[in-house]
């Protein structure tokens, strides 16, 4: 084995001592979703979820995705009631993406196209890119317009220093 340096197993050590504690809070989390949908208090559910994802998110532990968290989430989608739509409402439904940048394939670019696609009441939708560089995707250009919208708005935005 190749000499890794003075102090490697002590850094091992901690670290799979912090992995293991980060998989703890988020299972004590998803513990907590489960029995607040258990009572209907969705909104607690709902506030336990999104502590259980800061959790993964921030402090991983090496999971990529959560089958249990998404299936309480949808238990919880299903319990909330669908709004009726606004009486007197002008115009169809819009929708506006805000997105730091586009890429080319998956994440929050994959996710607006599915939205604008599927959407089964055929909303407009609009695109807001705040930093994006560079053209953006061209499947991505084509899905918001044929929504309706016509444009893809993008800025530059410079940091604050």
């Amino acid at each position: 084995m190749p000499d890794v340096g003075p102090g490697f197993r002590q850094r091992e050590a901690i670290a799979s001592t912090r992995l293991a504690l980060n998989a703890a809070v988020f299972e004590w989390s998803l513990r907590h979703v489960r029995r607040a949908i258990g009572r209907s208090a969705l909104e607690l559910a709902l506030a336990w979820s999104l502590l259980a994802a800061r959790s993964a998110v921030h402090h991983g532990f090496g999971w990529l995705a959560s089958p249990a968290l998404e299936q309480a989430l949808l238990e919880v989608a299903a319990r909330l009631p669908v709004p009726a739509a606004q009486a007197g409402a002008a115009g169809p439904v819009r929708w506006l993406h805000v997105m730091d940048c586009a890429y080319a394939v998956g994440g929050h670019t994959a996710l607006v196209q599915r939205w604008a696609t599927l959407d089964p009441r055929g909303a407009q939708h609009s695109l807001l890119l705040l930093s994006h560089r560079g053209a953006v995707p061209p499947g991505l250009v084509d899905t918001v317009e044929a929504t309706g919208r016509p444009t893809v708005v993008k800025t530059w935005c410079s940091r604050v220093a």
